[in-house]
């Protein structure tokens, strides 16, 4: 709030005192807000169209930040005064488990890897290879590529990469291939 107490007072000339600024932001009625900056700023308007909007005779209206506000009312600027929201923390998430694994967006409690065994001969990947795991899950090959390898059911890796991405890692081989989760 004191940025905005310094930018007023730079924008408005310099015959205003910061105090003059608060008190003016203290003032919920645009108009009656309006009015004060220009009385601080001392510009006197000369016309009717300049002319500030009347305020009933008493203290200015100010916001209190125990007041409840309505959801379609047009957002009011907070009082110097005003404290933030209190914020409710949410409960941790459960932890997932592994049949889920590649189906869902990343927290910060999930799993960040998998393993599981291939199921049958590995004969490395072509462009578009389906790779099916023992503990029931199918991945597809989601980049370009080609090697050739065979195994007999070795230990595959399943990692977690970069913007949602996943890497599957072979036992044995010094190579990887980007999957997407098929089932």
């Amino acid at each position: 709030m004191r940025v905005w107490v310094l930018v007023l007072c730079i924008l408005i000339p310099f015959a205003a005192t910061a105090a003059e600024v608060e008190h003016c932001l203290e003032i919920a009625n645009d108009k009656a807000r309006l009015a004060c900056y220009d009385k601080a700023a001392g510009r006197i308007p000369t016309t009717e169209v300049n002319k500030p909007a009347t305020t009933p005779p008493g203290p200015p209206v100010v916001n209190l930040p125990s007041a409840p506000k309505p959801a379609a009312a047009p957002v009011q600027p907070r009082s110097v005064s005003a404290a933030p929201a209190p914020v409710t923390p949410t409960p941790p998430a459960a932890a997932q488990p592994a049949e889920t694994f590649g189906q869902e967006q990343l927290d910060a409690d999930q799993t960040r890897e998998i393993t599981s065994r291939y199921d049958g001969e590995f004969t490395g990947w072509t462009g578009k290879t389906l790779f099916r795991l023992e503990n029931g899950q199918v991945w597809r090959q989601s980049e370009s590529g080609r090697f050739r390898a065979n195994l007999d059911r070795p230990m595959v890796t399943i990692e977690r990469g970069a913007f949602g991405s996943y890497r599957l890692k072979v036992e044995g081989l010094n190579r990887s291939i980007r999957v997407k989760r098929v089932r």
